[in-house]
């Protein structure tokens, strides 16, 4: 059951994103398949289940968090291998950390997710022969923002739920200047922006491959 919502969640997403590649959808439309498609994993049970927090509260932080996870995604997929490569780095922590709290079906899940993802990167990576899309990185950051509410954190500490936001930190680094920069131009911080930290590098002088190495 929970599977299915997965799956239903992620395709969900691959859809919304494949219809805005091919006709750019506005904001609003975006945002709102966005959400659907997170009701579709809460409802299979990607939540925080913590006792030092109310129910609701904690389908409202898991809903958060999955749509920031989602959107920093879309936002870092601004040059070849960049979203794959954040992917990968992601995808080996949290599987790194399953192994090691002994969730073996978690695991074999990112297993599979880590094979695929590396086979696009091969053809991701600088020069690239194909690219991701909204539908690619939209997708991806679904998959890893429902994966670490699967990941029993307070079986070690209270401490370690911090840990997704210390992997992931990189893309909601990047989501959170972004919206920082953007409201201080004055410019809406859901359209189409400049000011990426990678597009800085680049401007410095960083070669795509320095860039991917750095990240």
């Amino acid at each position: 059951n929970m599977v299915l919502w997965l799956l239903l969640g992620s395709t969900l997403l691959l859809l919304i994103g494949m219809i805005d590649d091919l006709k750019v959808l506005r904001p609003g439309q975006k945002f709102l398949g966005q959400i659907v498609a997170v009701i579709c994993f809460l409802k299979g049970g990607f939540w925080l289940k913590t006792e030092f927090m109310t129910s609701f509260f904690n389908l409202f932080l898991s809903g958060f968090w999955m749509l920031s996870v989602i959107n920093a995604f879309n936002l870092v997929d601004v040059m070849d291998g960049l979203a794959a490569t954040i992917a990968i780095v992601v995808t080996i922590s949290f599987l790194i950390i399953t192994l090691v709290f002994q969730q073996y079906s978690i695991s074999l899940l990112l297993a599979a997710f880590l094979g695929a993802v590396l086979a696009f990167f091969f053809y991701n990576k600088p020069p690239a022969k194909i690219y991701m899309g909204d539908a690619g990185s939209m997708f991806l950051g679904g998959f890893l923002s429902a994966i670490p509410l699967l990941i029993s954190w307070s079986s070690q500490s209270v401490y370690a739920y911090y840990t997704p936001v210390v992997i992931l930190a990189v893309p909601l680094l990047e989501i959170f200047l972004l919206v920082v920069i953007s409201t201080w131009l004055g410019i809406p911080f859901y359209s189409g922006s400049p000011h990426h930290f990678y597009i800085y590098l680049q401007k410095k002088g960083w070669s795509k491959n320095k860039v991917l190495i750095f990240t």
